[in-house]
């Protein structure tokens, strides 16, 4: 590993947790990385060797988050809004795309999509007085990639 530049990364050095958010250091989309760690004991200062990570991509290795979701019910429809998830995937993708999924009270499911530019989507000719539920998925177009689905929200239509 000697001819690797390694970086420290700050709030991820003298650690008990099992995990570190490497994201500001490795958010250039066009670049592969690699990250190390090793463990050391306080009392008496010994350290154990190096252990390095596979390659890995921002672009690729992301996970992607679902959007969060707030609905609210008006008389044209339930109003979904959606806040996009982490940064990281609005600085590295260009396009950010929504599915919502509509569930009927019978289980059917109803899908619409549309672009992360409107952060809102009405729904409109849902039958009045009845229960929703919704959720929401990320979807990256230009990389085929999507999110797993939020949690489940339900409303009641006015």
């Amino acid at each position: 590993y000697g001819d690797i530049d390694w970086l420290n990364v700050s709030g991820c050095q003298g650690i008990q947790k099992h995990q570190c958010d490497l994201s500001s250091v490795t958010s250039d989309t066009r670049e592969w990385y690699y990250a190390r760690v090793r463990a050391s004991s306080v009392p008496s200062s010994s350290k154990s060797a190096w252990a390095m990570s596979r390659r890995f991509s921002p672009r690729w290795d992301t996970k992607i988050s679902p959007p969060a979701v707030k609905l609210s019910s008006s008389k044209q429809g339930i109003v979904v809004q959606v806040k996009p998830p982490r940064v990281l995937v609005r600085k590295t993708h260009i396009s950010v795309d929504y599915n919502i999924y509509v569930i009927h009270a019978s289980g059917k499911e109803e899908v619409y999509k549309f672009a992360y530019c409107s952060h809102k989507l009405t729904l409109t000719e849902l039958k009045p007085k009845t229960h929703y539920c919704i959720q929401a998925q990320t979807v990256i177009p230009r990389h085929t990639r999507s999110s797993d689905r939020s949690s489940a929200k339900c409303i009641t239509t006015a």
